[in-house]
């Protein structure tokens, strides 16, 4: 019985964070389909949208190696679970953002949290097998890249309604249909 409830955690484990590496890569992408309608929304500038594109990655790439040393000081685990809860606070501050300060600093934190579970993310769940945990982090990673602009007609991010892009952030790709995520 004990060995098929470690069998259990273990793909649980796997699946979450299969999940938070699709997540943290989708966030990457998907604010790109998003810029025009926030351009518009926010009235940003040029350079507002440059940094509102580019903030996330500049602060995941710089906090990426410090993550690494805080999940070998803290443990793997809680140093995963930290830097998802920042992630997801912070994407709630991007989508309920009302001006470009308060979007800026959504997505400073967004990469912050990125970082911190990035780390312990590359190392899959004892007992997985390595050819399962590269191919579910290979492609949890690599999809959004591909589909973060998929189904065409129903990304919301992409609507012409004022405030649309907000879901981007608040309301995952393959939840139901904008009237039913919050604006």
């Amino acid at each position: 019985m004990a060995p098929r409830t470690i069998r259990g955690s273990r793909r649980l484990a796997l699946a979450a964070v299969s999940l938070a590496t699709f997540m943290t890569s989708l966030d990457n992408t998907v604010v790109n389909v998003a810029l025009p309608s926030i351009q518009r929304d926010l009235r940003l500038s040029i350079g507002g949208l440059e940094w509102v594109a580019s903030a996330y990655v500049v602060v995941f790439a710089s906090l990426l190696l410090a993550g690494g040393r805080l999940a070998d000081l803290y443990g793997r685990r809680r140093l995963f679970l930290a830097g998802m809860a920042v992630f997801t606070v912070a994407s709630l501050l991007s989508g309920l953002a009302t001006g470009e300060g308060v979007l800026l600093a959504g997505r400073v934190l967004q990469g912050a949290g990125a970082a911190l579970a990035a780390p312990p993310s590359a190392r899959w769940p004892a007992g997985s097998s390595a050819s399962t945990g590269t191919g579910a982090g290979s492609s949890s990673s690599t999809c959004p890249s591909a589909c973060s602009p998929w189904p065409p007609g129903r990304r919301r991010s992409a609507s012409p309604a004022t405030g649309a892009w907000r879901a981007a952030w608040t309301c995952p790709a393959w939840s139901p249909p904008p009237s039913r995520c919050p604006p």
